[in-house]
């Protein structure tokens, strides 16, 4: 069912590949250009954290549910899923959920609020995906078999990497089920794990794109990013090494050329098919030296994408082993409208941020902050993107 999403692909590399010329003239002469956006902190939000619960955590959701504006974040210490009262920065109650017992679900590694009586919790230990209540009673388990090849699919959940619900499905990133870190010659067809939720029935499909078998990339070059647009229900994902976004609506998928001014492609770790894994330090130094791209985001309130550019780090700057500069880069939002059609690059060079920690609603783009000093709050950064003689905030 899943599989027209690889043969999709396949025409789809060959109708654009001509258009690779069209994304480099495109970012010369955008890089021309003065930026045309401005992004202003306009102010700040502060959630309470107990002793047990640690920040910098990217399982997070804001979900507004029956009127109420709420954050819900993971702690995983605890197995329990904190909800915030979003406007007055206070705690709202929390979802103590069982590891062990009828109704255990084991350690929680990502979850999903469907409503405040519909959560969805997923457990990477034990390769199972549980429908929850809102008391944390368990309503149905769906247990993820093994392809006909025997590979077993297992999900990564994150804020980065959403669970997504669509129509009777869920969706699930499964990009490090493949084993394919060091060699390039098979790339099955399981980046994307669907769940029917009547039924039960579970299929893969999508694959990695043609880039991926031009060389050895190693594992963190093989996150794929995930988001789903609420208002058209169409998957987009995008990988940290390819200019292009993909668009997953059902039955088909769109390739959307845009790249980053500062994206001047990815030198593998080698150009061989397969190789022994390197030094983990020389995997690190390879992705940190070079810009990629990591997560996306949609802002329904100004009908743009933001897609989130890692800039390179020097090589002065790596040899330093400073805990924040050397580790954490400057970075590029790239901007789109809802077609896809770049509109320009916001420079956010500040290195205080999570910057792949991310959500959006009316009052703006919520950036996680960075708080070494005081690690008794969850701090967002809330910022305004203005369109100059659009009339648009």
């Amino acid at each position: 069912m899943f599989k027209y999403y690889l043969k999709a692909i396949v025409i789809l590399f060959f109708c654009s590949c001509g258009r690779s010329n069209d994304i480099e003239k495109n970012k010369d002469k955008e890089s021309s250009q003065k930026n045309s956006f401005e992004f202003e902190r306009i102010g700040t939000k502060k959630f309470p954290l107990d002793s047990t619960t640690a920040g910098g955590g990217s399982n997070f959701q804001y979900v507004e549910n029956e009127g109420k504006k709420l954050l819900c974040y993971l702690n995983t210490n605890q197995n329990t899923l904190i909800f915030y009262d979003y406007e007055q920065e206070t705690l709202e109650y929390q979802l103590s959920i069982e590891k062990k017992g009828p109704n255990g679900v084991g350690e929680i590694s990502g979850f999903l609020v469907h409503s405040t009586d519909s959560i969805f919790v997923y457990s990477n230990s034990g390769v199972r995906l549980y429908h929850l209540n809102q008391s944390g009673k368990i309503i149905n388990i769906y247990d993820p078999k093994a392809k006909e090849d025997g590979l077993i699919i297992r999900p990564y959940v994150s804020g980065s990497m959403p669970m997504m619900k669509r129509g009777k499905h869920i969706i699930l990133n499964s990009w490090g089920s493949q084993k394919e870190y060091y060699n390039n010659d098979t790339y099955p067809e399981s980046l994307l794990l669907r769940v029917n939720l009547e039924t039960k029935e579970m299929d893969y499909g999508f694959s990695y794109p043609e880039i991926y078998t031009k060389g050895v990339w190693g594992m963190q070059l093989h996150v794929m990013y995930n988001m789903l647009n609420p208002e058209t229900s169409e998957i987009v994902v995008g990988f940290p090494i390819d200019d292009h976004l993909y668009v997953l609506g059902e039955g088909y998928v769109k390739k959307h050329p845009q790249g980053s001014k500062y994206f001047k492609g990815v030198v593998p770790l080698s150009t061989k098919s397969k190789i022994s894994p390197p030094p983990p330090n020389q995997e690190v130094q390879n992705e940190r030296s070079q810009t990629t791209y990591r997560t996306i985001h949609y802002d329904p309130y100004n009908e743009i994408y933001i897609r989130v550019v890692h800039k390179a780090i020097s090589e002065e700057v790596l040899a330093m082993n400073d805990p924040v500069k050397s580790v954490f880069p400057k970075a590029s939002l790239m901007i789109m409208d809802k077609e896809f059609k770049k509109l320009g690059e916001v420079d956010f060079d500040n290195n205080d941020y999570w910057i792949n920690n991310i959500f959006i609603n009316e009052n703006g783009i919520h950036i996680m902050k960075m708080d070494f000093v005081n690690e008794d709050v969850l701090t967002f950064d809330v910022f305004d993107l203005k369109f100059p003689g659009t009339g648009k905030n």
